[in-house]
């Protein structure tokens, strides 16, 4: 697909990496059915544990061995129930990350109608912090350079919007020299820690002075719009997760959001391993290497992918 040479087409009407508070968090850590589902067998097979034997106690002993045999039964199926339902609700879900943070905000606030930022951190707002656009996403390696997409309404088309930070390893090679370290390893002593600790934090005060922003837009078609945000808004607010937290240290981050009427969705996700957040992400990272790499997106291919998404 041809390049649009305007590097920034703005529209006023349009509607990370960032670390939300836990007070924001409004998917993350909330209890599921299935987990009060849960909390409920489990007080049945607790009750009938602790007070069938006293509800049996000072009968004879042969209807004392026969109830108490009934109450094992009892316990038993429930306790392999607990278990089904588990196995059986987990199953709603692939997807398999490290952390993830879910949040849902108003799109705007205030008289003069300005936008909500704030699930957006200090390097994502250099790439999308003008507005909330109908999807974004920021992807954040360990040691990679930050880039994002985002989906805007032109005039008379869609587009898609795609940026990076041009200078990023060189900003970090000359704040590196600027503000060194004192020592790095396990061998380093309180104070040296504390040290360290100011030194990144000036390198990182710094360099969003120094970052230098690029922008490439590329026209796109309705029908491709239209199932992008689709399918975004389909991946955010049905998200769940699968199994156990997954430690993967370094690693990278991924920013998904959408605006959905009044409301911008949000999702952070720190190293997702599967299901459809896993497709997202790869979808996402395929058009950004696209348009860096080669100036030009191939919507059959993107169309291709988003159709291999799990209802």
């Amino acid at each position: 697909m041809r390049k649009d040479k305007n590097k920034h087409l703005r529209t006023t009407n349009q509607s990370l990496f960032f670390k939300p508070e836990a007070d924001d968090l409004t998917g993350g850590g909330s209890f599921t059915s299935s987990t009060h589902l849960n909390i409920m067998i489990n007080r049945i097979i607790i009750s009938l544990l602790f007070f069938a034997p006293f509800h049996i106690f000072g009968q004879n002993e042969d209807k004392n061995i026969l109830l108490m045999r009934r109450v094992v039964k009892i316990v038993m199926i429930i306790f392999f129930l607990n278990f089904f339902i588990l196995f059986t609700f987990s199953q709603n879900s692939d997807n398999i990350v490290s952390e993830y943070l879910k949040r849902v905000e108003h799109n705007m606030f205030g008289l003069e109608a300005v936008y909500n930022l704030k699930s957006k951190g200090d390097v994502e707002k250099l790439l999308l912090g003008d507005f909330n656009a109908p999807v974004e996403c920021f992807i954040r390696p360990d040691n990679g350079i930050p880039s994002s997409l985002r989906l805007v309404k032109g005039s008379s088309f869609w587009y898609l919007e795609v940026k990076h930070i041009s200078n990023f390893f060189g900003v970090k090679s000359a704040l590196a020299a600027k503000y060194p370290t004192i020592t790095d390893g396990s061998s380093a002593s309180a104070d040296e820690v504390h040290n360290n600790d100011a030194v990144y934090a000036k390198r990182t005060v710094e360099s969003l002075t120094l970052y230098k922003v690029d922008t490439l837009s590329f026209p796109i078609s309705n029908r491709f719009a239209e199932q992008l945000y689709e399918r975004m808004v389909s991946l955010i607010v049905n998200f769940k997760v699968k199994g156990f937290p997954q430690t993967c240290l370094g690693c990278y981050a991924v920013s998904f959001r959408v605006v959905i009427d009044d409301e911008v969705w949000s999702l952070w996700i720190h190293a997702p391993k599967g299901g459809n957040v896993f497709k997202m992400f790869e979808l996402c990272r395929q058009i950004m290497s696209d348009a860096l790499l080669d100036n030009e997106l191939n919507e059959a291919k993107y169309m291709t992918g988003l159709n291999s998404f799990e209802n």
